[in-house]
């Protein structure tokens, strides 16, 4: 296996010089008369001769800014609509954009923080990065961001002044592997480590960058945390998998994808029953539902004599947490599959986790007479 490199931010040569540039009047100016362009462009791509004529006033390196953020809009908007309403532009870099967490998870985390908070209480947002986390959680209290890259926290540092957070917010452009760890009293942390193991993204836990050690130093050092992780990472290599501290973990899904895993440490744990996870289904639409029950894998099964008269595809956090069999159980739904993932019942039931599809026929597995079928 190769061996782990270090950590080094992919900010598509973006500069902070540049990023500020856009803030500007002038760099407004440009920013809008490229959005203007693309929106007047097939598939949002400026011709040639759009970018010739913008060479002609701005700089190499405020042209290449203003293009790359511009073209990042439409899925910064997606991910930010609040931000993205209050200014009418966020600020991002690539890669930073895709790693972010979007708004309704971030605000849902920052209410897991809420239990925990003392009337000191300061939180450290640890490779923070454009701040999708870390807005939401100034909302509830003081907090510091600290993230490697310069152009991520001008990116942070701009978005925080479109929309100010209700607290404090101190921004830090450091290695926090070699920064003094805060001394501030009950500051709990949140952290989004990298997800990456010799240049390739990774789900083993082992392969977070800052590394596990330091992970557990954070854990130590303060009395509650959170560190955002893969829903892909094995749970067992997890700090608490083995009840040796306090911990929990939740599963996000979005819309019914499962975007993301938390594990919660400390005082964060301790507002969950002992030995639980958690699954939580968020939507723009619907209040959030969250299941907490003792994880459990699905028995072997048994062979239905009659499917019922519905079949339900459970949302993916339910099942990749292990918890598709208690839910099958309190609803008195009759698992189809190993993971219980899709289940069945001889009457309609209406819930966020559920989607549901009535049988309305029953056909031996054979391609072509179910094609006819559906045809027909």
């Amino acid at each position: 296996m190769p061996p782990p490199t270090p950590y080094s931010p992919d900010d598509s040569h973006l500069s902070p010089a540049s990023l500020n540039f856009l803030a500007t009047p002038e760099g407004i100016t440009l920013r809008t008369r490229i959005l203007a362009l693309l929106a007047g462009r097939p598939h949002r791509k400026l011709t040639v001769a759009d970018i010739a004529a913008l060479r002609k006033s701005t700089s190499p390196d405020h042209l290449h800014a203003a293009l790359t953020l511009c073209q990042l809009q439409p899925k910064a908007a997606q991910k930010f609509p609040s931000l993205h309403d209050a200014a009418g532009f966020v600020f991002a870099t690539p890669e930073a954009l895709e790693q972010a967490t979007d708004e309704l998870l971030a605000a849902h985390k920052a209410t897991r923080f809420a239990p925990a908070l003392l009337p000191d209480t300061h939180i450290i947002d640890y490779c923070s990065g454009i701040g999708g986390d870390s807005l939401p959680l100034a909302n509830i209290a003081p907090l510091t961001a600290i993230d490697l890259s310069p152009a991520r926290t001008t990116c942070l540092r701009l978005n925080a002044q479109s929309l100010p957070p209700k607290h404090p917010l101190t921004i830090q452009s450091t290695d926090i592997t070699t920064h003094s760890l805060s001394t501030i009293h009950h500051s709990l942390f949140h952290i989004d480590p990298a997800r990456r193991h010799a240049g390739r993204r990774s789900h083993q836990y082992a392969d977070l960058l800052p590394a596990p050690d330091f992970l557990a130093t954070l854990i130590s050092h303060h009395p509650g945390g959170a560190i955002k992780l893969s829903p892909a990472v094995d749970f067992d290599s997890l700090p608490g998998a083995r009840g040796e501290i306090p911990s929990h973990l939740e599963l996000l899904s979005h819309n019914g994808a499962v975007l993301q895993a938390v594990l919660y440490t400390g005082s964060l744990a301790a507002q969950f029953p002992p030995n639980t996870r958690t699954a939580t289904l968020l939507s723009p639409t619907a209040p959030p539902f969250s299941f907490t029950h003792q994880a459990q894998v699905s028995q072997s099964l048994t062979p239905l004599p009659q499917p019922g008269d519905y079949l339900y595809e459970l949302d993916g956090a339910l099942t990749r947490a292990q918890l598709a069999a208690p839910f099958a159980n309190i609803h008195n739904l009759t698992p189809l599959t190993p993971d219980a993932g899709y289940l069945s019942s001889p009457r309609l039931l209406h819930h966020p986790a559920l989607t549901p599809f009535q049988v309305t026929a029953l056909l031996p597995y054979h391609e072509k007479k179910i094609l006819a079928h559906l045809r027909a």
